[in-house]
């Protein structure tokens, strides 16, 4: 299931240039194109979140009502869909390129799906797109009772997407040696709970995000998973936080020297050792905010 939002050009403008658009996604890291007679497609790639969504520039119109619309635009019959299941911080991340798109080719947007968005062809507007995903997700729930949706706090989503998207970012205000691992997300077989964890390759300086619940340490072949809590109780004096990296989130740094120091203390983690087959995983995407 995917939200559509339609782009359409002023009609006094300069005649629309579809190979600069084209060559705009061409130039994208983490994008891929195929065509045939019927539609241009740009599949995106999140590296970040690991998930895909696409731009298509379509043959005909699939714009429904379009009579009834201002007839000063004209639609350039190209759509983004955006995944209805999503964090809103993940939905916002796709709307930013939405809006450089805009910006960049001077279109505006149209999004309605049974009532539910604009009356008309709009400028964009980040408030308003936000609220029609928000409504689409709603509906879609209601609609499939059935759909397994795993709900979390807002505010602790919100940091833990935030940090995962500025992974690359961390990485390369310290050094190449130094790792920012994304989440690993999980559901407690036992409670039905959201858990947290974070994969530290035992003895290597890394950033530790916020809102954990255990630490995956992996050392040679064997994995423990620890109890966060009783791995900072041990290790949280080797590491600093760094100032200005992300804001508003604190992320903790294990650097080279403090690293070696926690490895001595791997034993009496080991003896705290959660089996993993206690936890089935899932993506961070997978999460809604409640």
């Amino acid at each position: 299931m995917a939200s559509i939002i339609h782009f359409f050009r002023n009609r006094s403008l300069d005649r629309f240039d579809y190979e600069q658009l084209i060559n705009h996604f061409t130039e994208l890291e983490n994008c891929e194109i195929r065509f045939d007679d019927e539609v241009y497609e740009m599949e995106c790639i999140d590296p970040n979140f690991d998930f895909h969504y696409r731009f298509m520039i379509t043959k005909r119109s699939r714009v429904n009502s379009i009579y009834n619309l201002n007839p000063n635009y004209y639609n350039i019959k190209l759509l983004v869909e955006i995944p209805t299941l999503l964090p809103e911080v993940v939905s916002r991340g796709i709307l930013i390129k939405v809006m450089e798109l805009c910006q960049m080719f001077e279109l505006e947007v149209y999004y309605n799906n049974k009532g539910n968005g604009v009356k008309d062809i709009s400028p964009f507007n980040m408030a308003s797109l936000m609220m029609f995903l928000a409504k689409e997700r709603e509906l879609y729930l209601e609609a499939h009772p059935e759909e397994k949706v795993y709900y979390y706090n807002r505010n602790k989503l919100v940091e833990m997407c935030n940090y995962q998207q500025m992974i690359p970012l961390l990485v390369s205000k310290i050094n190449a040696e130094t790792l920012a691992n994304p989440y690993i997300i999980m559901i407690d077989n036992e409670t039905n709970e959201v858990k947290t964890s974070v994969l530290w390759e035992c003895g290597t300086p890394m950033f530790f995000p916020p809102h954990l619940d255990y630490v995956h340490v992996q050392e040679e072949d064997f994995m423990t998973i620890a109890p966060a809590s009783l791995f900072m109780k041990y290790n949280e004096r080797h590491m600093y936080e760094p100032r200005n990296f992300i804001d508003n989130v604190r992320v903790l740094l294990l650097a080279q020297r403090g690293a070696k120091k926690v490895k001595k203390n791997m034993r009496k983690l080991r003896k705290e050792n959660v089996p993993g087959c206690r936890f089935t995983e899932i993506r961070i995407i997978d999460l809604i905010e409640k």
